[in-house]
């Protein structure tokens, strides 16, 4: 697949990956819009073509504006560079202000609608119908990892639309940062939090629910994992593919946690089969995930297998690998419900 032409491409790329689920208290604010409610876009993704790699970083929202930086390189060679301004106009609308290497910077303007929910934020689309090509650039979340970019614009007195898949990944650092993070001593663990396994999966889902422009208290998720655990998400990608991607706990919070803080997120447990044998669990948990408690539907259902580890005085997370429902792979009725 060709990677995107120059400003002809939908630069910045990505879907916050969120983790697990469990409901807060609702509160009373009201939802983030704008350049506010696009946190999920910060943090780095990639899109691989061959020896072509495309790379793109965009920040986290902040003063009513989110930069991005974007490269593509094929092998060693530097193919072209693009810088990205997301900001809130005062009119009011969405503006995407692109300056890409040797062309002139061009605007694309997304109108806010009168009437916005947070399903408005994660469906973008600029336009700018005096530019040659594109006229239309669109980003529409894909899944819990992965997200949809197309371009469109007149080509030879037709409408072209073309389709960019991309994915995230840990920005440069998250490893090192990961590394040293790891040498560090875990926080010590709330005693109540990792007393049975009720407790701990309790514990796990309500650390990363909050509502929008609430801080999460990582040092109490990271007092959850034990030393060397993993989170895994999988699913199925734009372009129909199954992929899978391994963080550590610090990667996760470098990753995902701007999303979590910005945008509001609850998730809470549906359902739990478990298996166990000596001082090991393992527990499929069925969850759902909504961007406020008093939402009335979730906006994403799944799976999450969790394996867990008593060393004789509390428990630990060591994996948590998850799946996100989608129509033809809906949860089972039998993780529904309360058997645990």
């Amino acid at each position: 697949m060709r990677t995107l032409p120059r400003l002809r491409r939908a630069a910045p790329v990505v879907v916050a990956l969120a983790l697990l689920p469990s409901p807060a208290a609702a509160q009373a604010s009201a939802p983030p819009s704008g350049t506010a409610a696009l946190g999920w876009l910060a943090g780095c993704w990639e899109r691989r073509d061959g020896a072509t790699l495309v790379e793109e970083q965009w920040s986290a929202p902040r003063g009513g504006t989110m930069l991005g930086t974007a490269r593509t390189t094929r092998g060693d060679t530097l193919r072209e560079w693009e810088t990205t301004r997301l900001y809130d106009a005062p009119d009011g609308a969405l503006v995407y202000a692109a300056n890409p290497s040797g062309q002139t910077p061009t605007e694309f303007r997304m109108a806010r609608p009168a009437t916005a929910t947070p399903a408005t934020w994660s469906a973008l689309a600029f336009e700018n119908r005096a530019h040659d090509f594109p006229q239309v650039i669109r980003y529409r979340a894909v899944g819990r990892d992965s997200l949809l970019a197309q371009i469109e614009g007149p080509r030879g007195g037709q409408t072209r639309t073309v389709d960019y898949p991309m994915r995230r990944v840990p920005c440069p650092g998250a490893a090192a940062a990961a590394a040293s993070a790891a040498a560090t001593s875990t926080p010590a663990a709330r005693a109540a939090d990792v007393a049975s396994v009720d407790a701990i999966l309790a514990a796990l889902y309500d650390v990363i629910s909050g509502p929008a422009g609430q801080k999460r208290d990582w040092d109490r998720m990271r007092s959850l994992f034990a030393p060397g655990a993993r989170l895994i998400p999988t699913g199925r990608t734009a372009d129909g593919s199954f992929r899978q991607r391994t963080w550590t706990v610090e990667e996760y919070i470098a990753n995902a946690g701007v999303g979590l803080e910005t945008n509001g997120f609850f998730e809470r447990e549906i359902g739990r089969r478990t298996e166990t044998y000596g001082n090991i669990v393992h527990a499929f948990s069925a969850y759902d995930s909504r961007r406020t408690a008093a939402d009335p539907q979730p906006f994403a259902r799944g799976i999450n297998s969790i394996q867990l580890w008593n060393d004789g005085t509390r428990w630990w997370v060591v994996t948590v690998f998850w799946e996100g429902e989608r129509p033809d792979n809906p949860i089972p009725a039998q993780y529904i419900g309360t058997p645990k």
